[in-house]
């Protein structure tokens, strides 16, 4: 059978299978529509839109191409009653194609076909390959792309070792612009190739070359130094009223003396609570974060801050932080009682006796993203969530000293609903002094 053959037989069968039950044979009109005419062709990537001009039968419903991509799929598309164009699309190369053109009435009545010659031009797969780039970040690669057809497609990148190792990693996108971390790599050198892939149509790019790269140094960091900085230290014997273990009425912050009271908040310089039940703000840190090992900032009915609240910790020593990664609690993943945004401030105050109250400066605010399947919900939960100071560059802080944990917001999206659970912090970057 040959391949206009083969097409209109394609469509007379679709034609059966869309008649239905409703109308008999013998009561069924049976003339067919006119054919489309003034018919022109612009060409896309993959395929292309088709102009026209509908028949003049009063009871013409609509426009159906028919045509075979280069896998042998048999393709069918339609327009509306009321549109003059149709677009079509599947078509690998840019070569010359037939595409069938049928009109179609409201009793199911199907035109002869228009036999059209069409030359697209090729898939988007091959554009959108040529547009990667990729470049190195602390602990991953930057994959950048652009995409503006919209297409669904695939990136499989292999990442082979100088061992000969070779991993492949396959990413999904669609957005005209998208930037995609390869996360969770070595310090190593890597050869770098990729490849698109349209699952829809079969179509797969060539592989393409990006060199040799490797991630950008950094460090985990030790946490044994690590200590809570409760608020008598983070206000400093000048600031501290020992007796009424409290700041004192009035306390000097940043340079001038102000009330206590106008700082002293939940919101401000005040930690959470440092104990809640079995929970303490040190299982932050304590390298364990599955179980019972986790912070509670407090039921607010039981002295407990709301929302938002804050935590201090002293890092024993100074650091630089180039990124860092939180296991949340598990029952409260992405739910209520977790934490949804959060803020971090670095300070490197070095006149602790009138208080670490000075020198904060916010590094960037944060938000847990909700996986999109089940499945790597739980993959990210159990690995932890990643997150960099930049997220475009790899950039390290400016030293520091002291760090402040800002929750801002729970899960529902509103302040002063219930409490804020986290399990774990991993810290990456480096040690001022490397000699420590």
């Amino acid at each position: 059978m040959n391949l206009r053959h083969y097409i209109a037989f394609f469509a007379a069968a679709l034609l059966f299978i869309s008649c239905g039950k409703t109308e008999s044979d013998d009561t069924r009109e049976k003339v067919p529509p006119g054919p489309v005419s003034d018919i022109t062709f612009t060409p896309d990537y993959g395929g292309g839109t088709f102009s026209f001009t509908i028949p003049s039968d009063e009871d013409f419903l609509y426009v159906r191409a028919v045509y075979r991509i280069d896998n042998g799929m048999i393709i069918s598309k339609s327009s509306s009653r009321f549109s003059r164009t149709l677009t079509v699309e599947g078509f690998g190369e840019a070569k010359e194609y037939e595409v069938a053109l049928y009109a179609v009435d409201k009793n199911d009545n199907m035109s002869e076909p228009v036999w059209v010659k069409i030359t697209p031009m090729q898939a988007s797969v091959f554009p959108i390959s040529k547009s990667i780039n990729i470049s190195a970040g602390f602990g991953v690669f930057y994959l950048e792309v652009e995409n503006p057809y919209r297409s669904i497609v695939d990136i499989a990148v292999d990442l082979q070792t100088e061992d000969g190792r070779v991993a492949t990693r396959y990413f999904t996108t669609s957005t005209p612009m998208d930037r995609i971390l390869i996360r969770d790599l070595e310090t190593i050198r890597y050869k770098i190739t990729t490849r698109v892939i349209d699952n829809r149509y079969g179509h797969e790019s060539e592989v393409r070359a990006h060199g040799i790269l490797q991630p950008v140094t950094d460090y985990r960091l030790s946490k044994k130094e690590f200590d809570f900085l409760d608020d008598r230290s983070l206000y400093g014997t000048e600031n501290w009223d020992r007796e009424h273990n409290q700041p004192k009425e009035n306390i000097t912050y940043r340079g001038q003396v102000v009330p206590s009271a106008t700082v002293y908040k939940w919101d401000s310089m005040r930690n959470a609570l440092e104990k809640f039940n079995e929970c303490d703000i040190k299982f932050f840190w304590d390298d364990d974060p599955e179980g019972y090992s986790y912070f509670h900032t407090g039921d607010p009915d039981k002295g407990g801050p709301g929302w938002p609240w804050s935590y201090f910790i002293d890092m024993g020593r100074e650091i630089q932080l180039s990124r860092f990664r939180i296991w949340q609690v598990g029952g409260s993943q992405w739910r209520v009682n977790g934490v949804k945004t959060f803020e971090i401030y670095i300070s490197n105050d070095n006149t602790p006796e009138d208080g670490i109250l000075s020198d904060w400066e916010c590094i960037g605010r944060f938000a847990f993203i909700r996986p999109n399947t089940e499945m790597e919900e739980q993959e990210e939960f159990l690995a932890g969530t990643e997150f960099w100071v930049d997220n475009e560059e790899p950039v390290l802080t400016r030293p520091f000293r002291y760090l402040r944990f800002k929750g801002c917001t729970d899960w529902p999206g509103t302040p002063n609903y219930n409490c804020g659970r986290l399990a774990e912090i991993d810290i990456y970057g480096k040690e001022v002094n490397q000699n420590q």
